[in-house]
């Protein structure tokens, strides 16, 4: 009995899908374990000396910002072809991150003292 070509087509089709999908699983684990980690360290610098608990506020907003800035431009690479709306919700977050993170450098500088 001979195969379908169209079912051998759609099976290398979903073979194909199939390994995509386990690649931005893939990275999408190692980008948790890097945030996780860096949240460990954030939260055991802060540990080391109670009085850097304005440090520690500032470094987790820096954190957020960070991650959620890689988080869209990780989305960017791997949806290539996305709609226009996710494109324009997605640069409306980055603009709102940017945002943050210019309060946060404000913020910084002002509880120096400067």
């Amino acid at each position: 009995m001979t195969e379908d070509p169209i079912i051998k087509v759609g099976l290398l089709e979903y073979d194909k899908l199939k390994a995509e999908q386990t690649q931005r699983i893939g990275f999408r684990d190692n980008l948790l374990y890097v945030t996780l980690g860096l949240f460990g360290t954030i939260v055991s610098f802060a540990a080391s000396n109670w009085a850097n608990y304005i440090d520690q506020l500032i470094l987790d907003e820096i954190t957020f910002v960070v991650s959620g800035i890689i988080a869209l431009i990780s989305f960017w690479v791997l949806v290539p072809g996305s709609g226009l709306a996710i494109n324009i919700l997605g640069g409306v977050e980055l603009l709102l991150l940017l945002i943050l993170g210019w309060e946060i450098i404000v913020y910084a500088t002002l509880a120096n003292g400067r």
